[in-house]
């Protein structure tokens, strides 16, 4: 059975790994956007989708642009998709059992942490 996940969880984890690569908490970031740290924990995983405006602000705090983030989550979607994990666009399609919600997120870690260790 093909597991699901969201575009948006696939961009969260990214900018999760990001943040951490910077050495930032959850707290710096959430106050760099002037939200609240539990409004940023819901960003990374994938619960909301990030504005145009959200995503050029995340970037400049961990200096990097807006496409390098999307094109690290193309490339981890893509992995993912190689692994028989559906990348939806919304979260309509992108129930899955909470044992595959683990899976899908354990590879979307190890991808996305591939992906950063080449750069």
């Amino acid at each position: 059975m093909m597991q699901h996940t969201t575009y948006a969880a696939v961009v969260g984890h990214s900018i999760r790994q990001l943040r951490e690569q910077e050495g930032l908490d959850q707290e710096a970031m959430a106050k760099g956007l002037s939200i609240t740290q539990p409004s940023w924990s819901r960003i990374e995983r994938g619960d909301v989708a990030i504005s145009i405006e959200q995503l050029s602000k995340i970037a400049a705090i961990l200096r990097t642009t807006p496409s390098a983030i999307v094109a690290q989550a193309d490339n981890a979607a893509e992995a993912l998709l190689k692994l028989d994990v559906q990348v939806e666009s919304d979260r309509s399609n992108a129930r899955g059992t909470s044992g595959g919600d683990i899976i899908v997120a354990a590879a979307l870690g190890a991808i996305i942490a591939f992906a950063l260790s080449r750069s």
